[in-house]
């Protein structure tokens, strides 16, 4: 019975596996205590907390209005109320319950399946919360026509959403957008280099932007083909046929392979013709990085700047694999510095990479850069060496989000756009050693407008900034809330004084100010172009077929810097004196966006009177209960009668509390293994208590079966320093019992109580076949004493260090060390052996009281694709693995021995265990397969038989 204990050390961390993937996991940070409201309207429920009230009221009114289109365009009016839940930043959208997962700077917002939740986060801009409101809504939407009155419906239909992604998410974007300058950009640069996906090769790229782009592509082609009812249609067709294929032929006259087969003929058709008329980026700029988003991952390289002497460019890239900051010469490109290193450190747990936020600002002198980064409870302003990355400055702000710093080149003031209560405005920062304060804050702006991307003029005595304020001087016109439509705008700071400098332009971005006149980039005709106000006269100083975007000026004005779109990905370009080379502007129009459903590129015409923002009364927010997720099975057999398992999840609106429900039913409760969990998590120490009963069964000495059932209650406390690191209090009390199935024999039990602590560090980076880079670290004590009223004396250390090396994109190698021991006179065992721990070996097959283990992996690619004829089935990703393991589990009773000597061999070991071998790895959704050839070793000698083991797992 003593021994059995061995196995608690997983028992007691039941709780936190649950929660954080196993004693892993990164945390996600509650420093918000939100107090939520809610206001009803006819479809929907909104809720909202401290600051937000405003807000709300204009996010009624858009999803009424995106309600009653989407219901027209799918033919469905909604059943049931959809609640929508609003945060007024990214910053405390990242710490919802809602979703367990880690909420990274790239989720714009997501739907609930059974719930029908809605959850979306404000950025600073009207025009993005409607279209993300209206996108979640289609979804919701969905939802609410394919299960019906009763959401609970889902679990008998579950193969319902099986939809292909293309679909469900292009379907999501033609609706809350239309056809965009992104999305044009996009699919005319895949078109162009011939990288268009097959439609029915679309499932096999996951969640990425292509499968978002070209969904909605082909949504726009069904349209403008088939007409607008077609959309309504399919989605009736597929609630009763679940068959894209069918119902595309059904209702198209084509299956989706010949659906595919006309759209990109149709797509050629119409963007060949800007080879002819228009100039890719690479044609008239020097292009000086060099991303790969099929090869290294690399996507994005943004927010470049000038030194002031002209001779550095520094920007944020996702080249190496996580957002950072970048140091390179403006003449060819060489990398001079990767200054920091952000997504692996509390420091910058995100770098506003996502949503083109990023902003760099240099120091008047050069030494020094600013930048804005996420950290464990918002965003600061940080402001570091350029020679070594070193923090001179962490400044934190009384707001939720801080964007586009910009350095003034006549002091130590920095401006920047920040997110406060829903509103974005714009502030300056007097960060000057000299104060007796770290920082002197002023508000320059005011109002419900989108005041953004701030630059200083070369004296530093005025602003240039973008807004979609209007300038409209009639009364009426402030009176109602306009948004959507971005020109640029001068300020001075001292006065206050505000005037438009483009009052005819509709999208621009990123001015940038020089002795030779004011940088910005507008879309025209469906393309984001650079131009410049020089004088009276505004020049066009790109004419590109795919975009330009951040354009910066050096100091002098002889050089522009900016990122082009080219290739599936940003780069960094540069053009010399842009000014004495203006392009000769084709008129000739070959747009594809330009057709009549384009309204996305004027400004939303969404009006509300700002007399009638609080139409909706609020109300507290109440917390009610229901059904996450539910499944179950049952099963009979002759041994033990009628059985089922179950898993059931409940919890309130917000997941502050949520219940867990498992259990394997035999016959009765009394017979059955079942774990009741309740956690609570709206603060920053999450806590959970658990109540379970599992049964062991063992074949004793005389053939009988010894049953071996376990009572217990177990918590735990955990608290997050930041997102990559906690530390973990847990606590148990279990009952154990022998009794046997046959014969009468003496009932044998144990009580044991148990206290633990652990600290955990998580910094991995995530492929998609597993950990690819970064650290996970575990140490751990628990103990049991008589002193507590225990049956047993006894003391656990454990640790659990596992190590990532990227060697290229697709291959790495892997460590892991583990070791433990137990003290006391009732010292627990250890166990190795098996697919998990010390391979070649059978499972369990060497204990101790001491253990110790190190494998070492190399994972590299090894077969992308097999594709069968018969039958007609293609694996894809199969990946290879080589491996050496080593290990050992001993007791102190008797003397360890690492080596030995032997005359033939240079090394053997002795007690020390190993094994290597090789082994394949597959993806079969949601699973991992794994199948390992092993051979026994000593470093002498290599066994002749190899033990084959396949398991379904992830790796470690």
């Amino acid at each position: 019975m003593k021994r059995m204990i061995a196995v608690f050390f997983l028992v007691a961390l039941a709780i936190p596996a649950l929660a954080q993937d196993g004693y892993f996991g990164k945390n996600k940070v509650k420093h918000k205590n939100f107090h939520w409201e809610k206001i009803t309207t006819e479809n929907f429920e909104i809720y909202f907390y401290q600051g937000g009230r405003e807000l709300a009221q204009v996010a009624a009114r858009m999803a009424e209005n995106a309600g009653r289109k989407i219901s027209k365009d799918m033919g469905h009016t909604l059943y049931n109320k959809i609640p929508i839940v609003l945060y007024t930043s990214h910053n405390d959208f990242a710490q919802t319950n809602i979703a367990q997962d880690i909420i990274d700077e790239g989720v714009g917002g997501f739907t609930t399946l059974l719930k029908n939740r809605v959850v979306v986060p404000y950025t600073g801009s009207y025009a993005d919360l409607d279209h993300v409101i209206t996108h979640e809504l289609v979804h919701a939407f969905m939802f609410d026509l394919f299960f019906g009155k009763s959401m609970e419906s889902i679990f008998s239909q579950q193969s319902l959403m099986q939809l292909p992604l293309w679909f469900v998410e292009g379907m999501a974007e033609y609706e809350s957008r239309g056809w965009d300058p992104e999305t044009e950009m996009i699919i005319k640069d895949l078109a162009l280099n011939q990288r268009l996906i097959p439609i029915q090769e679309l499932d096999g790229y996951g969640g990425s932007y292509f499968v978002y782009k070209e969904g909605q592509a082909i949504i726009k082609f069904i349209v403008e083909r088939y007409g607008q009812q077609k959309i309504g249609e399919m989605f009736h067709m597929l609630k009763s046929s679940r068959s894209m294929d069918k119902t595309c032929e059904k209702l198209l006259g084509s299956n989706v392979e010949k659906l595919s087969e006309l759209w990109l003929k149709d797509m050629h058709k119409k963007y060949w013709p800007y080879l002819a008329a228009k100039k890719e980026v690479p044609d008239f700029a020097k292009q000086l990085t060099e991303h790969d988003v099929f090869k290294t991952g690399s996507y994005f390289n943004l927010a470049p700047c000038f030194s002031p002497q002209g001779d550095k460019i520094a920007y944020i890239s996702d080249q190496d694999g996580r957002a950072g900051i970048y140091i390179i010469s403006s003449i060819d490109g060489h990398r001079i510095k990767h200054l920091v290193k952000g997504e692996q450190n509390a420091q910058f747990e995100a770098m506003h990479l996502a949503w083109f936020r990023g902003g760099l600002t240099w120091s008047p002198d050069g030494k020094k850069l600013a930048f804005a980064a996420k950290s464990t409870t918002g965003d600061k302003l940080y402001v570091v060496r350029v020679d070594n990355g070193k923090v001179l400055k962490k400044l934190e702000f009384p707001m939720d989000g801080i964007y586009y710093p910009s350095w003034s080149p006549a002091s130590d003031k920095i401006a920047f756009c920040g997110l406060k209560d829903g509103q974005s405005d714009l502030y300056v920062a007097d960060i000057a050693d000299s104060h007796n304060v770290v920082y002197s804050l002023e508000r320059l702006t005011d109002d419900l407008y989108d005041d953004r991307e701030p630059e200083w003029s070369p004296d530093g005595r005025e602003l240039v900034f973008v807004s979609d304020r209007p300038v409209s001087e009639n009364q009426a016109y402030f009176d109602t809330l306009h948004f959507g439509r971005y020109r640029l705008f001068t300020m001075d700071p001292v006065s206050g004084s505000i005037g438009c400098l483009t009052p005819e332009e509709a999208m621009v971005s990123r001015p940038s100010w020089s002795p030779k006149g004011i940088a910005y980039t507008a879309i025209r005709q469906g393309v984001s172009n650079i131009f410049v106000i020089s004088g009276d006269s505004t020049l066009q100083v790109t004419d590109a077929i795919t975009g330009c975007l951040q354009s910066k000026w050096s100091r002098d004005g002889s050089k522009l810097v900016f990122i082009g779109y080219h290739k599936t990905g940003w780069n960094i370009f540069t053009i010399k004196n842009p000014l004495d080379k203006l392009p000769d502007i084709d008129s000739q129009k070959v747009f594809f966006w330009a057709s009549a459903d384009t309204g996305w590129y004027q400004p939303r015409k969404f009006e509300q009177p700002l007399a009638d923002s609080n139409r909706y009364k609020p109300g507290k927010a109440q917390t009610k209960f229901s059904v996450d997720w539910a499944q179950g099975s049952f099963n009979y057999n002759t041994l033990s009668g009628l059985g089922g398992q179950a898993e059931i999840v409940v919890s309130d609106v917000m997941g502050n509390h949520q219940f867990f429900w498992q259990s394997d039913m035999v016959i009765n409760l009394q017979n059955s293994d079942y774990q009741l969990t309740y956690f609570y998590r709206p603060r920053r120490w999450d806590y959970g208590v658990s109540y379970y009963q599992y049964h062991n069964y063992y074949l004793a000495s005389n053939n009988d079966i010894i049953i071996e059932k376990i009572n217990g209650v177990q918590g735990i406390l955990s608290y997050p320093f930041n997102r990559y690191q906690r530390i973990d209090f847990m606590g148990s009390w279990s009952h154990y019992q022998e009794e046997y199935y046959y014969y009468s024999a003496p009932d044998a039990s144990l009580n044991v109580i148990i206290p633990a602590v652990s600290l955990v560090h998580d910094n991995v980076q995530w492929s998609y076949y597993g950990p690819r880079e970064g650290r996970r670290a575990m140490a751990a004590v628990e103990g049991s004493s008589r002193a507590l009223g225990s049956d047993l004396n006894f003391v656990n250390y454990f640790t659990d260090i596992r190590q990532y090396w990227p060697l290229t994109k697709r291959s790495g190698f892997a460590l892991r060390l583990m070791g433990g021991l137990s003290l006391g006179s009732d010292a627990q065992y250890f166990e190795l052996g098996g697919p998990y721990t010390l391979r070649a070996y059978d499972y369990n097959e060497l204990d101790g009281t001491r253990m110790a283990l190190c494998n070492l992996e190399l994972r590299v690619p090894f077969v992308d694709r097999i594709q069968m004829a018969i039958p007609p089935i293609s694996f894809y990703g199969i990946r290879g693995a080589l491996f050496f393991d080593v290990g050992a589990a001993w007791s102190d009773s008797r003397q360890f021995q690492l080596f030995q000597r032997d005359p033939y061999a240079m090394l053997k070991m002795k007690d020390l265990n190993g094994s290597l071998g090789t082994g394949i790895r597959m993806i079969i959704s949601p699973f991992m397969m794994k199948l390992d050839f092993s051979w026994k070793t000593d470093l002498s000698s290599i066994s002749d038989k190899a033990r084959i083991s396949f398991v379904l797992g992830s790796e470690y």
